[in-house]
């Protein structure tokens, strides 16, 4: 993480592609990255690691044309863990969800968070039996809820969401 700047790209077609310049909100002169992106009503939100120039952990931007980008939230850590990364993002009319991972102690737990706005995020409680040791790498929804995918200790892992 130190030796990476969030960033963001724009194109109309998929082929040809520009990077957008740090509007000064952006980076905040500090580490970080973006590791998903989701729209939302008619707002982009991205999240990933950030940093505050004194400790890193999740964070969240957002952009209404996906060229002004914004940090809206930022740690502090949320729940159980002394360190907390989001790695992917979905959208809908429940607001967002994040999924990732945070360390407690010396392991990594997955970790859920939801929020209404982008703005204001919750921590999902944590269940040990569910949630043991691991990270959540990528979240989908389907018309019978949430499929996640990560690691749990050195295997792969899916997580199921409840029927709606």
């Amino acid at each position: 993480i130190d030796s990476f700047l969030p960033a963001v790209w724009t194109s109309r077609d998929g082929i040809t592609w520009s990077q957008v310049a740090d509007n000064g909100d952006l980076f905040d002169g500090c580490r970080g990255g973006m590791s998903a992106v989701a729209a939302k009503d008619t707002n982009l939100f991205a999240i990933g690691i950030g940093s505050n120039c004194e400790s890193t952990n999740w964070a969240v931007w957002s952009a209404s044309d996906g060229v002004k980008w914004f940090r809206r939230s930022e740690g502090p850590v949320l729940g159980r863990g002394n360190a907390q990364w989001m790695n992917d993002l979905a959208a809908g009319s429940y607001g967002l969800i994040a999924v990732g991972g945070e360390l407690v102690g010396d392991r990594s737990s997955p970790a859920v968070w939801t929020s209404l706005d982008g703005i204001t995020w919750a921590r999902v409680q944590h269940d040990d039996q569910t949630f043991d040791t691991g990270e959540i790498h990528r979240l989908i929804e389907t018309s019978h809820g949430f499929i996640a995918v990560g690691q749990s200790d050195s295997d792969a892992a899916v997580w199921i969401g409840a029927e709606r």
